[in-house]
């Protein structure tokens, strides 16, 4: 082989190694067009809450959210509102991103009414919508602390300030026949109430009804249960079924203090013992006294040392005293029917009297009785039949969403009175219903 073929076969032969090695490299893709969408994800929308106070000017609120002083004006306008916030206003501030200006805000304008201002075009557009109310209970534990109202305010609990104080109200509202919640309570007795919250979807909240609560004193637990009968009356009865209503109230003054009990004591001017037939109120001079049951007056007028006494007649022989008035309720006469709760007569020291108190006396059958005992067992008649059947499994339902174990009948007998007070649990909020056999067992119900 001539020289200057073996040249062109080598040139041949590495001709086709390379084409080879070319053929076995990995293909890098062909570049495909830039899409507009590759210019980098858009920031997706955001939404926040935000309020205006009372009393604060729209304009510069709307401004802080990122609004011109023209478009703010044009939002107020179209929302109907005034220029200076009348009442706080929640708001919900809807952007496109971040980084916009917001083109949709929604007014909280009252409880249950919201206005939504879009932006339109060049223009912005206004909207009303029905709020839906969602309801749910909660569970409220407040370990007693001088007064109901006191003790709710410092529970723990997320309902606002103002309506811890109404739950205060109904608990004390539930009990006024049973006991008196200024009196009967002591620092370290406990309360816990089950109670409806109604709240919207931008935040407003209301209390509904009272569902069932529980008071633990030295005494032991006193339950407190709604139920509507089969008539359709709404009541609160005791783990039993008796109504927690009597047909009398347990004390004649909204506002007083005990200064002296019934029994046995030494007397304060003539300094002998001698038994006290009634339970003296210490109140100020001109307090009014209420009647503590529906009756008739029985009698009024001067009688020794009782000063200015005033009697009423009640139902199955019961007869009411009061006594030391300053004077009587205008237009009061013997024969007179008056109703529970009516105003008939005002605080005094008249008679036998070192200072304004009202002595106070129950008396049946002609004999003095313990007042507050007496009158707490003049109860209304219990639940029977198919209504106490209902009830029981309503009872049952309601503690169990307290997280309080209801006991039966024969474990009532031997409840937990002999557990210190300190030992009562103290319940979170709750606004799903807990099952009973993981609830503690704070109590025994009555």
């Amino acid at each position: 082989m001539t020289e200057a073929r073996l040249r062109a076969a080598v040139a041949t032969t590495a001709g086709l190694l390379a084409l080879g090695a070319l053929w076995w490299l990995p293909q890098r893709p062909a570049p495909r067009p830039r899409l507009p969408a590759d210019r980098g994800t858009p920031a997706p929308a955001v939404a926040r809450g935000d309020t205006i106070r009372r009393g604060q000017g729209l304009v510069g609120a709307l401004r802080g959210l990122g609004l011109t002083d023209d478009d703010a004006r044009l939002v107020i306008a179209a929302a109907g509102l005034r220029g200076t916030a009348r009442r706080d206003l929640p708001l919900v501030v809807r952007a496109d991103s971040a980084a916009v200006p917001p083109s949709d805000i929604e007014f909280h304008v009252a409880d249950d009414r919201a206005v939504r201002v879009r932006r339109v075009g060049g223009g912005w557009e206004a909207s009303q919508r029905r709020l839906v109310w969602t309801t749910d209970t909660i569970a409220i534990t407040a370990p007693f602390e001088r007064t109901l109202v006191r003790s709710f305010r410092a529970s723990a609990t997320t309902l606002p300030l103002h309506l811890r104080a109404d739950v205060a109200y109904l608990v004390a509202e539930a009990y006024q026949y049973r006991l008196d919640v200024s009196r009967d309570l002591s620092d370290g007795d406990s309360i816990v109430a089950l109670v409806e919250r109604r709240r919207t979807p931008l935040g407003t909240v209301r209390l509904g009804a009272l569902l069932a609560a529980g008071i633990r004193t030295e005494d032991g637990w006193i339950d407190a249960v709604r139920h509507v009968d089969a008539r359709g009356r709404d009541d609160f009865y005791d783990a039993d079924g008796a109504p927690l209503r009597t047909a009398y109230l347990q004390a004649p003054l909204d506002v007083a203090r005990i200064s002296s009990n019934f029994g046995r004591r030494r007397h304060p001017i003539l300094g002998i013992w001698h038994d006290h037939a009634g339970t003296d109120y210490a109140a100020p001079h001109g307090t009014p006294v209420r009647a503590v049951g529906d009756g008739v007056v029985l009698s009024m007028g001067r009688n020794g040392a009782y000063g200015n006494l005033l009697e009423l007649r009640h139902m199955n022989g019961v007869v009411t005293r009061y006594g030391h008035l300053a004077r009587f309720a205008r237009g009061l006469r013997p024969g007179q029917v008056i109703q529970r709760g009516d105003v008939v007569a005002y605080v005094g020291s008249t008679g036998r009297s070192t200072a304004p108190h009202l002595h106070f006396e129950v008396m049946v059958g002609g004999r003095q009785r313990e007042p507050g005992r007496t009158l707490r067992a003049a109860a209304g008649t219990p639940l029977g039949g198919a209504d106490l059947a209902t009830f029981r499994v309503e009872r049952r339902a309601l503690l169990a969403r307290l997280g309080v174990r209801a006991l039966l009948p024969a474990e009532s007998l031997a409840r937990s009175s002999a557990v210190p007070k300190t030992d009562a649990a103290l319940l979170p909020d709750s606004t799903t219903a807990r099952s009973a056999a993981t609830s503690p067992a704070v109590r025994g119900a009555r």
